[in-house]
């Protein structure tokens, strides 16, 4: 009897192991994922699949907020504990690496990434009829504070666009915070430089760096739709963009920089915040670019007219300019108003304007931020820099989508019928 017991033992540790190399199969990087007939092309106002006999695309997608870029307001972090005060990614991991350990920091921000998106979040991209995924990310996932690069520093960009590329997803590799930070916000990682990008040659070199280095390593990938260079590039909090701030020049150096390496990929540029702040692409010979629009309209944003007003001007700047540019809407809420959002998404197709939502999952019941809401944030959920490594594991366990978030139906919905 007990060979007999130990024999059944024997087969069922067989087939289990056997179930758990068969699960880690899809995951196996060595897989070969089919690459597109082209790279996506900008010609005129439109996108293509391929620069020759390529089909037009309409880019419908969201962006992958919070998973590699915290941002206090919608993620379980908090520096100080203060729900209300927004600081830097990079200011909280900072505070926690001088005190537990580079590490236990490490581990945490594995634990984080390891739980907030995983491949169930790709099915859910899928199953609401996403194209394409914006991937917000910042120096410091391919770099080291000493400017060394991470040896695996490629490693979770890679495996995110090929779980993409294996739904028919592409992706919009968005640089969120850069050397210095672009903007000097909470959003770029670090509110501590105040903005201190275009004012540092060495900070601007370290940024053109970096996308030699990314546009090296994806050069071959047709399934990155786009570079979005700078994201929201202020330059400092409430800068403004034109032709006599160091915006359009630092573009064109980027560009040229890239180009270098990777003379096929479409090159994204944004504005700050209207299209008259980027220049006519003809005065620089850009080739191969869109322009990258934000759209908040923070004061009276229920309202159904004060949106359309707000959107019409948008049209309106457009057709006055006349760039022979796709526009990409890469971030945009409609808050909690469906009609908004059954206007907004409309009119962005009736004028060819691709776009992704902000943003996939966010912490906070009943908002119209997420298509998946977790809890709201409070004293005993966030991350702050008083949290011992144990108490950090406790409240970043159970970040999976399926775990502690519920969809959001009403604007799930309205992303199906787009």
């Amino acid at each position: 009897m007990k060979k007999l017991v130990c024999l059944m033992l024997i087969m069922c540790f067989s087939l289990s192991a056997l179930g758990a190399l068969s699960a880690c199969k899809h995951d196996d990087a060595s897989e070969e994922i089919p690459q597109p007939a082209g790279y996506i092309t900008a010609s005129g106002k439109d996108f293509y699949t391929a620069k020759e006999d390529g089909e037009k695309i309409f880019f419908k997608g969201v962006n992958a907020g919070g998973w590699l870029v915290t941002e206090d307001w919608m993620c379980p972090t908090s520096l100080e504990g203060d729900l209300h005060h927004e600081s830097g990614m990079f200011e909280l991991w900072d505070s926690l690496e001088s005190t537990l350990g580079i590490h236990n920091v490490e581990e945490a921000y594995n634990l984080y990434r390891d739980t907030w998106w995983t491949t169930e979040d790709f099915d859910h991209c899928k199953s609401m009829g996403f194209n394409s995924v914006r991937l917000p990310f910042t120096w410091r996932d391919l770099e080291n504070k000493d400017g060394s690069q991470k040896s695996e520093g490629f490693q979770r960009l890679d495996w995110f666009i090929d779980e993409c590329a294996r739904r028919q997803m592409y992706v919009i590799l968005d640089l969120h915070g850069a050397h210095g930070s672009q903007n000097g916000k909470h959003h770029s990682g670090d509110t501590r430089t105040g903005g201190n990008l275009y004012d540092n040659e060495e900070n601007m070199s370290r940024t053109e760096a970096l996308w030699v280095r990314v546009a090296e390593h994806y050069k071959e990938n047709k399934w990155i739709a786009a570079y979005d260079l700078l994201n929201e590039p202020e330059g400092t909090p409430g800068g403004a963009m034109h032709a006599y701030t160091p915006h359009w020049d630092y573009y064109d150096r980027l560009y040229k920089a890239i180009r270098a390496v990777d003379p096929n990929r479409l090159i994204m540029m944004e504005a700050v915040w209207e299209l008259y702040n980027l220049p006519n692409p003809e005065d620089y010979g850009w080739e191969n670019i869109a322009y990258q629009l934000h759209f908040y309209l923070w004061s009276n944003s229920g309202n159904l007219d004060a949106q359309k007003e707000f959107l019409q001007g948008k049209v309106a700047i457009s057709d006055l300019l006349k760039y022979n540019v796709p526009i990409y809407i890469g971030e945009f809420t409609f808050f909690h108003n469906p009609d908004s959002w059954l206007y907004g998404l409309a009119l962005f197709r009736e004028q060819g304007w691709s776009w992704a939502v902000w943003t996939y999952k966010v912490y906070g019941e009943n908002s119209s931020w997420g298509l998946y809401n977790g809890p709201s944030r409070n004293a005993d959920n966030v991350v702050t820099k008083y949290d011992s490594i144990e108490t950090i594991r406790l409240k970043w366990e159970n970040l999976r989508t399926s775990a502690s978030f519920v969809p959001n139906e009403w604007l799930i919905e309205i992303m199906k019928e787009a």
